[in-house]
């Protein structure tokens, strides 16, 4: 019975290790996060917009792996929702016509331009937005309808409304340059990622510009 207890409490200590040890457990404990301030002086902040804040790596050779799951935005009552929406380089995006309407979207926004042909409500057109930058996108038939695809260079982006922090989780170590699109362009701002650690800074609004 002794014997029976003892390999049993070694078999457990050895799982113990071996999960400390594992990549996944590693990975998960080599991970920082960015809580930052947002500041512009002479505007209130909580009045204002939708802001997104992503990171861009200063490592050339920094490397992830975009998100498999598809971004979304869709169109019903002649507009785009969401009229701002953020997702990775790399990562696919769904148009599904929600409207009783044809729909053709399409962007000029280079290298992510595209086009797509007229199509009716129930169908769906996606396209993998492949490079950083600012996808502007409209209908050709309905004129008034447009929205706006943040496309960043890394996974690590947050989209914050009428507020004043932000926070960023899961971010490798390095150090990376804040980015923002908003009503605002931000002053520059970088800040350095160290594992298992929080990382505070504070992003600055010129509101001269």
């Amino acid at each position: 019975m002794m014997k029976t207890k003892v390999f049993k409490a070694s078999m457990h200590f050895a799982f113990c290790i071996a999960f400390l040890a594992s990549p996944l457990s590693a990975t998960s404990m080599a991970l920082g996060k960015i809580t930052g301030d947002l500041k512009s002086p002479g505007i209130d902040l909580k009045t204002t917009g939708p802001m997104v804040i992503y990171l861009e790596s200063t490592d050339k050779n920094f490397e992830f792996a975009a998100p498999k799951k598809n971004a979304k935005i869709s169109q019903k009552d002649a507009k785009f929702t969401p009229a701002l929406l953020v997702l990775t380089a790399g990562q696919t995006v769904d148009m599904p016509n929600d409207d009783d309407i044809f729909h053709s979207v399409f962007s000029y926004s280079r290298p992510n331009d595209f086009k797509f042909e007229p199509y009716p409500k129930g169908h769906s057109r996606s396209i993998k937005l492949e490079h950083p930058g600012i996808v502007k996108i409209y209908c050709s038939i309905h004129e008034k309808m447009n929205a706006t695809i943040v496309v960043s260079p890394t996974p690590h982006h947050v989209t914050v409304n009428k507020a004043t922090r932000f926070t960023i989780s899961d971010v490798p170590p390095g150090r990376y340059r804040i980015r923002t699109y908003g009503f605002l362009p931000s002053q520059d701002t970088e800040v350095v990622v160290e594992a298992g650690k929080i990382s505070s800074t504070v992003v600055t609004f010129d509101s001269k510009k």
